[in-house]
């Protein structure tokens, strides 16, 4: 946990003077970049203009989220603060995603979207370590979480239908965010986590396949070439599926962190 304090006021002798206004100039940009994106509790639109959402993306996820969820008005608004709409009134989607979204923006957090498409430390979602904001001329102290979406990731994988749907760009976030709200991913073969475990109550509300296995398990195909694949039990037809990520020439390994695949290169 990351912590970033300004306007303190708080007094220190002469010698320290120097490099007090040496790290303030220097973390000046960082606060102002911070101060602005902070603007209160909720999930807002990254305004930071290297990981802001493109308009096709943010309507990408928008438009996954209002099917997970049945909220018809949830959208973006101007100032860059999510809106859900009349959630209680909805009798489509999902309630436990509606639910999800709900607890996120009553949290008293702040949860930034990010844009991290095509980046080689994202894979699919991750949080980050999490950032104490404390800015005392204002009274304002926020807890920011910032949820990075990979969306390219997305294409890439291998899976029938149904088994996209159930890992969607929409229940990604919704994973991310319960990181947010104190949930943890396994830490055991046999355990799918408490996220997936609450994701997996939304995946059954929609009639989706759910999600029966955490940590990915490695398939080699020839020479230095190997997938990886993560199981789903669809219920319906009481039979597992598998998605699938094809990893790239001179990796080694393959484990699960953060609910998503992460593929390490072998070292030199």
């Amino acid at each position: 946990m990351k912590r970033f304090f300004t306007g303190s006021g708080r007094s220190v002798p002469d010698w320290a003077c120097g490099w007090l206004i040496l790290a303030t100039l220097l973390c000046c940009a960082h606060a102002h970049s911070t101060a602005t994106e902070v603007k209160g509790a909720g999930i807002w639109r990254s305004d930071n203009i290297s990981t802001r959402l493109s308009k096709s993306n943010e309507e990408l996820l928008l438009e996954n989220l209002k099917e997970i969820t049945g909220l018809c008005e949830l959208q973006f608004k101007e100032n860059g603060q999510l809106h859900l709409g009349p959630v209680f009134e909805s009798n489509r989607g999902s309630a436990a995603a509606r639910k999800i979204l709900q607890r996120a923006i009553d949290s008293g957090f702040v949860f930034l979207v990010e844009d991290h498409s095509e980046s080689s430390s994202v894979n699919f979602g991750q949080m980050d370590e999490g950032t104490t904001y404390e800015d005392a001329l204002a009274n304002r102290r926020f807890l920011i979480w910032r949820v990075r979406l990979d969306f390219k990731d997305f294409q890439k994988m291998q899976a029938p239908r149904e088994v996209r749907e159930s890992f969607s760009i929409g229940f990604t976030f919704l994973h991310e965010l319960l990181h947010g709200l104190g949930h943890r991913d396994a830490n055991q073969i046999q355990e799918i986590g408490e996220c997936e475990e609450l994701v997996n109550q939304a995946r059954t509300e929609l009639n989706l396949p759910t999600r029966d296995q955490y940590f990915a398990e490695q398939l080699k195909i020839t020479g230095n070439y190997f997938t990886v694949r993560l199981r789903f039990r669809n219920q319906a037809h009481r039979r597992n599926q598998y998605l699938f990520f094809i990893a790239p020439p001179g990796s080694s390994l393959a484990e699960l962190a953060e609910g998503v695949v992460v593929i390490k290169p072998k070292s030199n």
